[in-house]
């Protein structure tokens, strides 16, 4: 049901004149991505820009929302929350919370939006209905930066990381979406200038046995791939997976930054 009343929040968003102010990720684009995904879907992401204030963000999904259209639902507007996003500590967030109304089933509605970071070369994606209604046509993330982006945040975090998804993501994504070499040096190269995070040499700490072999990180990863219903897949053979992949992009970058800067 939550899906249901998001898919028609897109739907909605892609209709209106603000479209462009947001830009879809988060795991209702890695859902798209991986068909068949079980994981709970409990609200929608966006890279917004304008203005980050929670007025102005109530005042734009107010009006997004008010439309009414033949999929059976009602966005309770008047009881529109937003909030600051205080686990978002590098960048400016605000989170919206309200109902939507099918029939007499009440529907949590959650948005989250992000400031201040840049993308280049959103793409349009045709995001499918449910229920074979219009779908929406949206601006969203290209796969290369989302595992950009998890990147960052495994080599960031280190082995305090707690964010088993993105581990599983890293892990999956390659699998079912084809990345050019030259998308992801890009991506992986402008992400972690962005974040101020040096692109590493080696398998960081969050990748190794450090992580894995820890019985907490273990138990996490159980416990989340237990919650997706997958079974024996493997802490160790995700982050061996995770580094064949994304370490070669590490090496050519590292590489091309000493011919740069040799005289």
């Amino acid at each position: 049901m939550v899906r249901y009343a998001l898919e028609r929040l897109l739907f909605r968003l892609s209709a209106s004149d603000k479209a462009d102010r947001f830009i879809l990720k988060g795991g209702m684009l890695v859902t798209l991505w991986l068909d068949g995904d079980n994981r709970e879907t409990r609200d929608v992401d966006f890279l917004g820009y304008g203005q980050a204030d929670g007025d102005t963000l109530k005042s734009i999904f107010a009006g997004i929302m008010a439309v009414q259209y033949d999929d059976g639902l009602v966005f309770d507007v008047d009881g529109l929350q937003a909030e600051v996003i205080r686990e978002e500590m590098e960048y400016n967030g605000v989170r919206l919370r309200t109902v939507a109304l099918l029939e007499r089933t009440r529907i949590p509605v959650t948005i989250d939006i992000g400031f201040g970071d840049a993308l280049a070369g959103a793409e349009m994606t045709s995001y499918p209905s449910l229920l074979g209604m219009e779908s929406p046509r949206i601006r969203s993330y290209p796969p290369a930066v989302v595992i950009a982006e998890k990147l960052q945040a495994i080599v960031a975090l280190g082995i305090i990381n707690g964010r088993m998804k993105d581990y599983f993501d890293l892990w999956a994504i390659p699998q079912v979406v084809s990345i050019p070499d030259d998308e992801l040096d890009a991506a992986i190269s402008a992400t972690f200038e962005r974040r101020r995070t040096t692109i590493p040499s080696s398998r960081p700490p969050g990748l190794t046995s450090v992580f894995f072999e820890d019985t907490g990180k273990q138990s996490q990863w159980r416990n989340y791939t237990r919650s997706i219903q997958v079974a024996g897949l493997a802490l160790d053979e995700v982050t061996d997976a995770i580094w064949n992949f994304v370490g070669p992009c590490c090496s050519r970058l590292l590489a091309a930054s000493v011919t740069t800067k040799d005289p």
